[in-house]
């Protein structure tokens, strides 16, 4: 529609952040991802077992605290490349919870962002990922933004700044990249992180729909963020 014409066209002009890559539909597809997923998982030291066992490394997997988890979308794409390893789940909503228990019966749950200490996790989390409600910034909705009550990017952010982890990988709808999102990397970059976004639509992989949405890659270019640095990293 035309709210959502105009997001994404919006995200095509967005040049506040040089890393903002809006990748064009009709050059993506499963036959362009898999190759470039291939590539990542030779890329990543926690990825390739068999270059690893070939050449007698022992690496560790990446640890991950998931927020908003639903019902582990983000956790499964992330285990699947065989490089990461899921911690805790943090997701509010009982049948969602139940799905987590099932196929992660071993994952500890918790219930309320906002009740949730990361100084535990602090020294052992090394990604944490997470869409966090994409109702205060959906074309679909009222758009009020910050003004929302569903707004938790805040606590988000607080767990970043508690836990420090190596990486940050974030997801929301495309509205967000027209409300809110410079204060999210200015969040991030203000803590020492490297940021890159980028825009990508569903029907990259074959799905029958558009249903563009933002991404958010964070790093803070060391094993943990430099205290009272306000440099960017990386």
């Amino acid at each position: 529609d035309k709210a959502d014409s105009s997001a994404h066209e919006a995200a095509r002009q967005h040049n506040g952040y040089p890393g903002f890559a809006q990748l064009p539909v009709h050059a993506i597809s499963s036959a362009h991802l898999q190759p470039a997923a291939a590539r990542a998982r030779d890329r990543h030291p926690a990825m390739a077992d068999k270059k690893r066992q070939n050449c007698g490394e022992v690496l560790a997997m990446l640890k991950v605290l998931d927020l908003f988890s639903g019902i582990g979308g983000f956790a499964l794409g992330l285990e699947r490349t065989g490089g990461y390893q899921v911690q805790a789940f943090c997701e509010i909503e009982e049948y969602a919870q139940r799905v987590l228990r099932k196929h992660w019966s071993h994952v500890p749950i918790h219930n309320d962002i906002k009740e949730l200490d990361g100084e535990q996790y602090r020294g052992s989390v090394d990604v944490i990922c997470g869409g966090w409600p994409c109702q205060p910034f959906s074309t679909a909705g009222n758009k009020r933004g910050e003004s929302d009550h569903r707004h938790l990017w805040p606590e988000f952010n607080r767990l970043i700044r508690e836990i420090r982890p190596r990486w940050v990988i974030g997801e929301n709808v495309i509205g967000h990249v027209t409300m809110g999102l410079d204060n999210v990397l200015s969040d991030l970059e203000g803590q020492g992180y490297a940021t890159e976004t980028f825009v990508i639509p569903a029907c990259a992989l074959n799905a029958p729909h558009r249903r563009d949405r933002v991404w958010v890659i964070a790093n803070s270019g060391s094993n943990g963020v430099r205290e009272q640095s306000g440099r960017r990293s990386g």
